[in-house]
């Protein structure tokens, strides 16, 4: 039998939204004292990542209060090189591609993007996975990907059949402009990928 909601079920509901909001803005006001103090940031980024990854933050009333989660977490990885760090950065960034903010889950695929062609292997490794994988859990990816269900089914190739242990310039050289396309968005190779785009084309 099913149960009837009354009332009290609304009630209920908003009670429980304002103490999620209340609980990211203490999470918020810790991070923002502690930013770039590795020992309290990086289990703060592996927590709100699981809290992400099981759907406890899911609730579109709270997403705007996420956004700036996403702007600490771009803000403690901004050239680090604490691997350690921008593996966590890149769990709470995956956890927002499923997001029901379509904004937020923009932010978070265009930052996996970014961290795509890090300098460090074990990074770009990491946010290819998370990608992949946020990318193949998508009900509705038209909002992010205009290509439609060929380049839908294009990028995943792309992020599960290229080696991201090669080198940076390389894979930047390869496959950035095509890789951000498939999102809809423009970019441009650095000088040296250029250089070793020019190259690559010379062999062929």
């Amino acid at each position: 039998m099913s149960k009837v909601k009354g009332p009290g079920d609304s009630i209920d509901k908003a009670a429980g939204i304002a103490q999620k909001r209340n609980f990211l803005k203490k999470l918020v006001k810790i991070h923002t004292a502690n930013l770039k103090t590795d020992r309290v940031t990086v289990p703060l980024m592996k927590t709100i990542e699981m809290l992400l990854t099981a759907d406890y933050l899911s609730e579109a009333e709270i997403q705007e209060d996420i956004h700036e989660i996403h702007s600490l977490a771009v803000s403690e990885c901004n050239k680090s090189k604490n691997i350690t760090k921008l593996i966590a950065g890149i769990g709470v960034f995956a956890g927002l591609v499923n997001s029901v903010d379509a904004e937020l889950c923009k932010k978070g695929i265009k930052t996996l993007l970014f961290l795509l062609y890090h300098n460090f292997p074990k990074v770009r490794s990491m946010a290819a996975e998370k990608l992949y994988t946020g990318v193949l859990t998508m009900e509705e990816y038209e909002a992010v990907i205009p290509g439609g269900e060929d380049a839908y089914e294009a990028v995943q190739a792309l992020l599960s059949e290229t080696d991201w242990s090669h080198d940076a310039k390389t894979l930047a050289a390869q496959t950035k402009v095509e890789m951000y396309g498939f999102f809809g968005y423009e970019t441009q190779l650095k000088p040296a990928e250029e250089v070793k785009r020019k190259e690559l084309e010379a062999k062929k």
